[in-house]
């Protein structure tokens, strides 16, 4: 094998070194950034700007790793580092390669004689060839890669035995949250009830609600104050398929909406009718 393939053959090695080690770190560490984002949905419901910034974590760990174990060592693998990478492992050959390369550069002084030239470059191939055959670059897993991938498989494993689909679907599309009303039917909605009546209100996971992993157990009820602020009431009643609220009589306006980890219905109104007035009253009155 001559000098100039020996020399692309060892470039195409150390190429392949850089892509690996990129690739490893760049997707183990994303992809336990995201499988961390989605299980962490999955329990405890992230809201869109939690998993937003998760996803833009992502995004800057993958422009950093590529640029700095990708794009920056690949520069620098230049055909002079190259041979300097074989002078220093082969010493007994560092004078016939530095000075051929350069003769095959067209860097050698320009008094050179052609024959002298190919004789040297004969010389030089002949010198390449007998060189070992092992490779001169061969990746080896850095910490660094060792821990992303590690971490990686571990996030994903977890994903695969706790986690669910919709929560990948929201770390990777912060932005498009489902409507939590295609999965939760809730009744009464918007109401008006008589005044210092019962009031009740039902949640209950329907079908594809279900299918989406959807328990009434998880289900929140909540209720919005003076303030503006939403706070929790406890259910009245859990079972396996509803979640129940029951008042015991309704005197004020009640906002209320359902959540579920980090998705919240629409706000509905309990609203109580006030007592009917009257314009006049009369009473008859006979005599037994």
């Amino acid at each position: 094998m001559s000098l100039a393939a020996r020399a692309r053959a060892w470039r195409g090695q150390r190429r392949r070194a850089i892509i690996w080690e990129a690739l490893t770190v760049a997707v183990g560490g994303s992809v336990a950034i995201l499988s961390a984002s989605a299980l962490a949905d999955r329990f405890w419901g992230l809201p869109p700007t939690a998993r937003a910034a998760a996803l833009a974590a992502c995004g800057a760990w993958l422009a950093r790793t590529l640029w700095t174990r990708g794009v920056s060592p690949w520069r620098a693998a230049t055909w002079d580092a190259v041979l300097e990478a074989a002078q220093d492992a082969w010493p007994q050959a560092r004078p016939l390669l530095a000075s051929a390369w350069a003769l095959q550069q067209s860097r050698a002084d320009s008094g050179t004689s052609a024959q002298l030239r190919a004789e040297h470059l004969a010389r030089a191939d002949r010198a390449a060839d007998a060189l070992p055959a092992r490779p001169l670059f061969s990746w080896t897993p850095s910490r660094a890669a060792r821990a992303c991938a590690a971490a990686g498989a571990v996030a994903l494993a977890a994903n695969v035995l706790a986690g669910d689909a919709a929560s990948w679907r929201r770390a990777l599309a912060p932005w498009n949250d489902p409507s939590l009303e295609r999965w939760v039917d809730v009744v009464p909605g918007d109401a008006r009830l008589d005044a210092g009546a019962p009031a009740r209100v039902e949640a209950r996971p329907n079908a594809e609600g279900l299918r989406r992993g959807v328990r009434a157990a998880d289900l929140r009820l909540e209720s919005r104050g003076d303030d503006g602020r939403w706070r929790t009431l406890p259910w009245t009643r859990v079972d396996a398929d509803a979640a129940q609220w029951r008042l015991d009589a309704l005197t004020q306006t009640l906002d209320y909406r359902v959540r579920w980890r980090g998705l919240a219905g629409p706000a509905r109104r309990l609203t109580p009718l006030p007592p009917p007035r009257w314009r006049a009253l009369a009473a008859t009155v006979r005599e037994a």
